[in-house]
This record gives C-alpha cells, sequence and structure tokens, in this order.
C-alpha cells in the first residue's frame, strides 16, 4: 500500500520492523522539523537493521534459498515533497518485496534443521 505522508511511513516502518520480530516505538513530533527528520531517519535506520537481521538468519536457516539484503535510502534532508515520498515507498516495496521472498524460501525449501531430522 503506497505511503502518501510521513505519518504513514512511520506506520508503515513499524508494522514491517514487527513482522521482522523487532519493534519501534515513536511519538510523532508536533510539526515538521529537526525532529521529524531525525525521526525517519532513526525509523528507516530501524527499518534497514531489522531487515539486515532476518535475511541473515533466514539466509542461515535456508542456505539454498539465497536472499539478497536491500539497501534502503535514508534522508539526508527534510524536504517533503512527491520525490521525497517517492523514495519512502520505494523503502517498503523493497522490505515488502524481501518480506514476501523470505516467506516463499521458508515455505519451500528446507531448513538446516530438517537435514538432522
Amino acid at each position: 500500500m503506497a505511503i502518501t505522508n510521513v505519518a504513514d511511513y512511520l506506520s508503515q516502518t513499524k508494522a514491517c520492523i514487527e513482522e521482522l520480530g523487532g519493534s519501534f516505538d515513536y511519538t510523532l513530533p508536533a510539526e515538521l522539523n529537526r525532529a521529524m527528520y531525525h525521526l525517519l531517519k532513526d525509523a528507516t535506520k530501524a527499518l534497514q537493521s531489522a531487515i539486515n537481521l532476518a535475511i541473515q538468519k533466514t539466509n542461515v536457516d535456508y542456505p539454498f534459498g539465497s536472499i539478497s539484503i536491500p539497501t534502503l535510502w535514508i534522508p539526508s534532508q527534510l524536504s517533503i515533497n512527491a520525490d521525497f515520498i517517492n523514495k519512502l515507498n520505494k523503502n517498503l516495496d523493497a522490505v515488502n518485496e524481501v518480506i514476501a521472498e523470505m516467506q516463499n524460501v521458508k515455505n519451500s525449501e528446507l531448513s538446516i534443521s530438517d537435514l538432522y531430522n
């Protein structure tokens, strides 16, 4: 689902991180300012960390389905325009694609523990 604003991105980022087994809590700043910029950077970095760990674990447990780690775009300035929102959408698209790919690997391949049973 495409986002239309920063609050959507933060909400979907939190949901993705939770789906990946992590947690990310936040409070929206009262206005779009430096605090919002730092919150967006922190959220994106937390999402990158969560997806990195999840992929590494999946690649260890299911070595026959190596999944590539996406590099998420991290905001370098707070300039909310169509390009900025588009880049945030691309981050979520990349993460959601990887989540689906990890699920497919888990559903279709033997895990390391399956080999020893």
